[in-house]
């Protein structure tokens, strides 16, 4: 496919190219080009001549550009500007690109009006010389500005050359030589020059810092060095576009450019505070060869296909790609990765027009360059207009003032802010109980993914919940997600893992199980447990909850069942520290007997994975666990007196937050491993008729309950669930048939356990009531905040004044990504906080709203309102077209009475 080319290009045009393309002139008048280009530096690196130290100098030029630009197009509001930085190796074709861009040489128009001596112009190399030509960085305006441009000037920054050593490029030289004539003359004196009088007025203007980075092994700091590290940090962060200018000889090396243009983002990024936005990216290969694609859209398909292999096989980008997954985001291509630094990247061939045939093909491609970083600077105002964040205010002077303070030495090391996230009262309670089941409990984390992905899979499951419980192999699924924090592709890889190794090679003989106490090898269990768990320092039970509570993240209290001794008592084994149990002044209904298993001594604390051990100890099929230094003796699996662990979930929650015992959660949601509809008591098999005869008796007394979760369920909640169906909701797949046995590792690889846990999704009743988990997972995660302490308040006046406020934390991924949330249930973008008595809307949610909570990550609506002498409750529900009406997290609350 051949490409068109504009009628106004003609041959009487190729001397302008060829001009453009390289600057023959002699040493005088390449001076005099360098000295009149020293006015354009906007910031650059000296060398002190006593000390031979280097500098960081700083040159009002933008300042300059923006006066220039208001002036020719007489407004004086403020102006946003556009800045388009061009970096790249030594010798790539920047500075002449950036000239031709603002001469526009495809419009025959533009250079024929061109005034050369109104505006300064990058120089280019000659041919003559292999030293670098451009030096420090050097910025210019786009003199043919759209007059409807006026207030969004287009700016192009000249970056000195990457990889061209430490001998400072030769305008660099010429600028010093300039600076020692500023600093050796008095300002009275003449000066040969109009050109060298101005430069050296123009180098009066500067602020010199003396630079201070740490150079890694000691020594002295490198030019190229400085160029490297400094210059990147302060484009990226101010740039709405960088243009990345390579050889097409590099396109042989695309992987290592791509790692180049992401280690260059890296250290930019890690070094930014508060940067609210990313620029975009245009690699351009210059001097292409002929056989390059032409089109832009077809050359981006082209290199990331052709680079689809570098997170398989280049250990850098595997290891970016890691990094960023761990906080969430989903990289699977190449190009996914570089949107992790970049809002969008694009690419552009150009060709050679030296040899005076590819001139039109030449001056086509520039021009869309042009239209690209037209576009793409178009594209991050826009995003910087809705995060207000418009930039037309200059630095604050105090800060000098703060930099002269020893206290605030740039150096000093400090230490990241710890978050502690304090729960607000009148935020209610949800709560996620997961059963035990051996193999089985692989359908927990399908039910689980349903939920999820029935809100979008934007947020992870384990964000909405306040506190987590498992037993046995659902405490494994509680720590997965809950400490460790894995997606569930990962959970579930190292749930079958654990599974594989674990229930491998039984102990067959009759009187090898009598004397080893187990049908299976513990070793092997626990050795699969460190693996997948940890077992390092770090890896310590409550410390686990500590770590995760200093994120922006909400971490959820997570605790594992376990039984003490042969049997006789229930134990707790949590990630987290509670108040003691005398001041909570509980019911009857939550007066359980049970160990909570915190300990204070670092040595006798309990690791993850011991945990695990303890809670997944199930007499018969492992040995007891023993956890050296502690009082008690044998821990075995928590399923002996909690296999449902809902009631005991809902006991710690009131033991947690003693100050409402009596109020319903927002959510108790439990998640069991299927039960069988037939009777079951003619298939209880003495599994462990082998073992131990005190394990064995263990079985026979408690073995039935094991088997009973659903019934446990219905005994303890049964009533409750009917009253309050919202707020109490069960998840357990009927199975018609003998359930398959804990450690069945066959239908955990045959697609049995997949084949029972999908039908029971498919079933219409069962995806209603995942809808309503996933709903009221949505409308809990908002809660009022009074002004003053409500409830329960006797004396609250009628006047209620307060915010409605949002679970997730201010400026997190996750409230980012609630307002899309939101929007998937909501699909007018509106929604109403409304008092059902008195019929009143209090707060509404609006496209506006979501926009800002998307982009800025805040949330918050305030209230007013006054509620009628008779009513004792305030209850805020939740509504939308098409949403049924539901209660916010902790209503409905009393406020008086």
């Amino acid at each position: 496919m051949t490409q068109s080319t504009p009628k106004y290009l003609f041959a009487s045009s190729n001397h302008l190219i060829s001009n453009e393309l390289s600057t023959n002139l002699n040493p005088e008048s390449f001076k005099d080009l360098h000295a009149r280009d020293t006015i354009a530096v906007w910031f650059a690196v000296s060398q002190d001549p006593y000390h031979g130290k280097l500098d960081f100098e700083e040159f009002p030029r933008f300042k300059h550009l923006i006066y220039e630009s208001q002036k020719a197009y007489n407004t004086a509001g403020p102006c946003y500007a556009r800045l388009v930085s061009f970096v790249g190796v030594t010798g790539s074709g920047k500075s002449t690109l950036i000239k031709i861009l603002m001469k526009r040489l495809w419009q025959n128009s533009s250079a024929s009006t061109l005034d050369l001596n109104q505006i300064e112009i990058p120089v280019s190399g000659t041919r003559s010389t292999t030293n670098p030509t451009s030096g420090d960085v050097h910025l210019y305006r786009d003199p043919y500005l759209d007059p409807s441009d006026a207030n969004h000037p287009l700016l192009y920054a000249d970056c000195e050359g990457f990889g061209g050593g430490d001998v400072a490029p030769s305008g660099s030289k010429i600028r010093d030589d300039m600076e020692r004539m500023a600093a050796s003359i008095d300002s009275a004196s003449p000066i040969n020059t109009h050109i060298a009088q101005t430069a050296v007025t123009w180098l009066r203007k500067s602020v010199k810092r003396a630079i201070d980075l740490d150079v890694p092994g000691g020594g002295f700091i490198r030019r190229q060095m400085l160029v490297e590290r400094l210059f990147p940090r302060l484009l990226y962060n101010f740039s709405d576009v960088v243009v990345h200018v390579i050889s097409g000889q590099s396109a042989k090396t695309m992987e290592h450019v791509l790692l180049q243009v992401i280690q260059w983002a890296k250290v930019s990024e890690s070094a930014a505070v508060n940067q609210p936005f990313l620029p975009h990216l245009i690699i351009v290969l210059n001097e292409a060869s002929d056989t390059s694609v032409w089109d832009p859209d077809a050359a981006r398909t082209k290199i990331i296909q052709e680079q689809s292999g570098m997170l398989k096989e280049n250990k850098t980008a595997m290891l970016y790609a890691e990094q960023y997954e761990r906080i969430g985001a989903s990289i699977s291509t190449v190009e996914q990765l570089l949107h992790c630094f970049y809002a969008k990247v694009e690419f552009i061939n150009i060709p050679k027009a030296e040899s005076g045939l590819n001139e039109a093909l030449f001056l086509t491609q520039v021009q869309k360059l042009h239209e690209m970083v037209e576009k793409a600077t178009r594209s991050s105002q826009s995003r910087k207009a809705d995060l207000v964040a418009d930039t037309n205010v200059g630095s604050d002077s105090r800060v000098v003032c703060i930099r002269s303070c020893f206290l605030h030495d740039a150096s000093r090391p400090f230490e990241p802010p710890y978050f502690i996230h304090i729960r607000s009262k009148l935020a209610g309670r949800r709560i996620l109980a997961l059963d035990g089941g051996g193999v089985r409990a692989l359908m927990e984390l399908k039910i689980l993914e349903a939920v999820e992905k029935k809100m979008g899979s934007l947020i992870p499951i384990q964000r909405f919940f306040d506190v987590i419980g498992g037993t046995s192999a659902g405490a494994l699924v509680a720590f997965a997600i809950g400490i460790k924090d894995w997606r569930f592709d990962l959970t579930e890889s190292m749930f079958r893992q654990i599974c594989d190794r674990a229930f491998s090679n039984s102990v067959r003989n009759w009187f090898l199980k009598f004397l080893h106490g187990s049908q299976y090898f513990s070793n092997r269990l626990v050795d699969a447990l460190k693996d997948s768990l940890g077992n390092t320092a770090d890896d310590y039970l409550v410390q686990a909850r500590l770590e995760s509570s200093g994120s922006l993240r909400p971490a959820p209290k997570v605790f594992a069942t376990a039984t003490v001794s042969e049997g006789d008592g229930a134990a707790l084994l949590p990630n987290y520290v509670r108040p003691h149990d005398k001041d909570t002044h509980l019911s009857d209904f939550y007066s359980l007997t049970y160990q909570f298993e915190v300990y204070d001594e670092q040595e006798t604390q309990i690791r993850v994975w011991e945990a695990a051990r303890c809670t997944t100890a199930a007499p018969t099929y492992f040995t007891p666990f023993r956890k050296a230094g502690l009082f008690t003796t044998n821990y075995y699996d928590g399923g002996l007196y909690h296999n449902n662990p809902s009631k005991i979930a809902l006991e710690e929650t009131h033991r947690i937050w003693p100050d409402m015992p009596e109020r319903h959660p927002d959510l108790l949601l439990s998640v069991g491993c299927g039960f069988s509809t037939v009777d079951d008591d003619e298939h209880i098999l003495l599994l462990g008729s082998s073992s131990l005869v005190g394990a064995l008796n263990v079985v026979r007394r408690r073995f039935k309950q094991i088997l009973n979760s659903e019934r446990s369920w219905r005994e303890t909640f049964g009533v409750l669930s009917r009253i309050e169906p919202r707020r109490y909701i069960r998840l357990n797949p009927p199975v018609p048939e003998r359930l398959p046995d804990l450690d069945d590792k066959e239908a955990l690889t045959n697609g049995n356990l997949e084949r029972i846990v999908n039908k029971f999704l498919n079933e219409p009743s069962t995806g209603a009531i995942i809808d309503q988990v996933a709903r009221r997972l949505v409308v809990t995660s908002f809660y009022l905040e009074p002004s003053a302490t409500v409830s329960g308040a006797e004396e609250s006046a009628d006047n209620f004044h307060g915010t409605i406020r949002c679970r997730f934390i201010d400026k997190s991924p996750e409230i980012k990504a609630f307002a899309d949330v939101i929007a998937k249930f909501c699909p007018s973008q509106y929604a109403d906080f409304d008092l059902p008595e008195p019929r009143l809307t209090i707060g509404r949610i609006t496209p506006q709203l979501l926009h800002m909570m998307k982009t800025v990550g805040t949330f918050r609506i305030d209230i007013d309102f006054t509620m009628p002498s008779h009513v004792t409750q305030v209850n805020v529900t939740f509504s939308s077209p098409g949403f049924t009406p539901e209660s916010i997290s902790g209503c409905p609350f009393t406020i008086k009475g």
